[in-house]
């Protein structure tokens, strides 16, 4: 990533604020969550890549239940950087076949570094690929984040999050994560993610960042949004 040193925005302080929010949340757990959230658990949910398979994929085997639990007339939002994991781009599939709204936004080696992979074609074939429109899947520039400025050099979409607007019977859920949905994050690298329901506060300072990424705001062109990840590298199981 490119950290080039750079002068505070207001939309800069914004998202440092939501990722003291969230920091704030884990040590508060339900503190910031409101009634509605009560079918959805705040918290941070690890997989182990040196255990059962189940373990390997608790990340996830956490979004398959959020995707599967998300209701007609609700939305799915997320960035994520590579997700070569058809089980899980059908389910984003199945979910908009039953009236969810699924927009996704992916780095563009999500497709030039895996072109046989098939979850890109599901995802295309079931979502459209119009950032115009209710459902989609994006890709961010050759080269570039979604926010990247090419005067920086060269930059990649890694900040990993999901936003569910409604999860059975929790509102404005927030999941965010270190993990890429393919194998090897499952089964090589050690992840995690944190779920924060019912804070509509983060949850719209989230959609907002993510229309950005869908470039259905104007950018702020600042390097601390473009480059922005909330979650440490990930360390690979040896």
């Amino acid at each position: 990533m490119n950290l080039a040193p750079r002068a505070s925005t207001s939309r800069s302080g914004r998202l440092a604020a939501i990722l003291a929010a969230l920091s704030l949340a884990a040590g508060l757990q339900l503190g910031l969550a409101d009634d509605a959230s009560a079918a959805v658990t705040a918290g941070p949910v690890f997989n182990d890549p040196t255990g059962t398979v189940a373990e390997q994929r608790a990340i996830r085997t956490l979004l398959l239940d959020h995707i599967g639990q998300s209701a007609s007339g609700s939305s799915i939002k997320a960035s994520v950087y590579h997700l070569w994991d058809e089980g899980l781009a059908q389910a984003l599939a199945d979910a908009r076949a039953r009236g969810v709204d699924v927009q996704l936004m992916l780095d563009e080696s999500d497709v030039s570094d895996n072109a046989d992979d098939p979850s890109y074609p599901v995802l295309a074939a079931a979502l459209g690929t119009d950032l115009t429109q209710d459902s989609f899947v994006g890709l961010c520039p050759v080269n570039k984040s979604c926010l990247g400025q090419p005067a920086l050099g060269a930059s990649i979409n890694h900040n990993k999050f999901w936003l569910f607007s409604q999860v059975d019977g929790a509102s404005n859920v927030v999941v965010q994560t270190s993990s890429n949905m393919t194998p090897s994050s499952y089964s090589r690298f050690w992840n995690d993610a944190y779920v924060l329901p019912g804070n509509t506060a983060i949850y719209t300072a989230y959609s907002d960042y993510f229309a950005e990424l869908a470039g259905k705001t104007e950018r702020t062109g600042d390097p601390a949004v473009e480059h922005l990840s909330s979650t440490p590298p990930f360390r690979v199981a040896m």
